[in-house]
């Protein structure tokens, strides 16, 4: 965030899925952290700001390492 700039939106494709983990995880969800498994074919789309032009702390993310498969 800061002053480097930061996309407004973002579009995570999923090309593989492994068998277990690789979740994308999305820490600062409320009430709970929110996961995201990863499906071949699938696409996420989030917003990284609010429509009050803030950036958005929901939409910081970060991905779970693969435990099986791929």
């Amino acid at each position: 965030m800061g002053r480097a700039g930061n996309r407004i939106a973002t579009v995570i494709l999923y090309l593989g899925g492994p068998d277990e983990g690789g979740e994308t995880i999305f820490p600062n969800a409320h009430p709970h952290q929110l996961k995201i498994h990863p499906e071949r074919g699938s696409a996420l789309l989030f917003w990284d700001f609010t429509p009050e032009n803030y950036p958005d702390s929901l939409s910081i993310h970060g991905g779970l390492p693969v435990i099986r498969g791929m």
